[in-house]
């Protein structure tokens, strides 16, 4: 994968799971001041069968380059063939996917800037008039364009345009670079649908518990969590609890709490020579035995050849 910059963003945690590569986060990148993200997602590399659900307060571009995927947010669900492109707006819990599990044949590129890179300093006319509006319209979390509408291709040619860009070391790519992200945020905002929609209050609410609740399982996933734990954090019921994973990523709280903490392990596995039995305990589990099952039901190896075969949880 070539990754151009990574930066911290409000899910610190995921992203460190999504770029734990030598060309990731901790690392030295190209461009590590220049507050862009280009990378490419090869699914055929993925040892999971999608992206774990996450968000952030960039935009997001998705470019469909090989094969058919599915992104699914709490709201909508877009199928993306090659050429189709997805606009993510800010904050917006998602996931991706092959859309065919068992033959996961699909890359994407994945383009990524803050709100703050189209409008500069907060409270100007662009951020009043075409940023802000965006980022608080919660009914229209994902744009949608086929690889045939006019927009899609004109936005296609800057993105290549884009990683053209990159790949130069010419003077003045940076501007290059911010020119033609401006023309595709310009081409988003045309086709996002101009009469105002009421805003999906309860939806809202829900979005901005499960980002408490997931921040939480981020920080203390190492110690036993009990259900009461993770809906005490966002001051709910522990039925409401469930009723917002179940109802936003399809989960139970718990499952979710399980998939982190063998992700995580996982990559412990990869970055240390601590024991397996150190791995799991560090990872928040009791029994080894139930760590070696859970593990090999959702990366498909045990510890053990995870590990020996050098499997990457990474996106590259």
């Amino acid at each position: 994968m070539h990754i151009i910059a990574i930066r911290l963003t409000d899910n610190q945690e995921l992203e460190r799971y999504l770029f734990p590569t030598s060309e990731g986060r901790d690392t030295k990148s190209k461009y590590p001041s220049f507050p862009f993200v280009f990378h490419t997602l090869d699914f055929r590399t993925f040892i999971e069968d999608k992206t774990p659900w996450h968000w952030h307060r960039d935009f997001k571009i998705i470019e469909a380059a090989e094969g058919n995927l599915i992104i699914k947010s709490s709201r909508n669900t877009v199928n993306l063939g090659p050429g189709d492109l997805c606009f993510v707006n800010s904050s917006v819990f998602h996931s991706i996917a092959p859309a065919n599990e068992s033959d996961p044949d699909a890359v994407i590129n994945i383009y990524q800037f803050l709100p703050e890179f189209i409008s500069g300093k907060a409270g100007n006319s662009f951020d009043l008039e075409y940023v802000a509006p965006v980022v608080k319209r919660r009914d229209q979390d994902m744009l949608y364009l086929s690889a045939g509408n006019a927009a899609a291709m004109g936005i296609a040619d800057s993105l290549l345009n884009i990683r053209h860009e990159y790949d130069s070391d010419g003077f003045g790519r940076e501007f290059k670079i911010k020119h033609q992200i401006d023309i595709i945020y310009l081409m988003v905002l045309e086709n996002m649908v101009s009469k105002h929609k009421q805003d999906h209050v309860t939806t809202d609410i829900m979005e901005e518990r499960m980002q408490i609740m997931i921040a939480f399982i981020q920080r203390n996933y190492q110690n036993p969590i009990k259900l009461s734990d993770i809906a005490g954090s966002a001051m709910i019921s522990e039925r409401e609890c469930f009723r917002c994973f179940q109802n936003t990523i399809g989960i139970t709280p718990a499952r979710f709490l399980q998939h982190y903490r063998v992700r995580m392990a996982a990559r412990r596995l990869l970055e240390t020579d601590e024991s397996i039995q150190i791995i799991s305990e560090k990872a928040g589990f009791s029994d080894i035995s139930y760590f070696g099952r859970v593990f090999k039901e959702q990366m498909h190896v045990t510890p053990r050849q995870f590990r020996k075969n050098g499997l990457s949880i990474s996106v590259n």
